[in-house]
């Protein structure tokens, strides 16, 4: 005789495998470390805190500068807001 599986509403399906993705991930921290932890060792180790610290508080400063390559600290005249000579 085979039996008939379970129906689960979307809601209890989602929970399920939510649960089921936690566990695995639980599982695969303890058999293989925290990677975000193993990022930050690797970040630290290769670059330095002094480094890091510096990009960021740049980043804090100005944003535009981690997205246009031009990016100068000084608003200058005469430029568009992309940093390049006006035609």
């Amino acid at each position: 005789m085979v039996a008939q599986p379970e129906r689960l509403s979307p809601k209890e399906h989602l929970d399920r495998r939510i649960a089921e993705n936690l566990a695995e991930a639980e599982r695969w921290r303890s058999e293989h470390g925290d990677p975000t932890e193993a990022l930050g060792r690797f970040l630290v180790e290769r670059f330095g805190i002094e480094a890091l610290e510096a990009t960021y508080q740049e980043y804090v400063r100005h944003e535009d500068s981690f997205l246009f390559d031009d990016y100068d600290d000084e608003d200058a005249e005469g430029e568009d807001e992309d940093g390049r000579e006006p035609r």
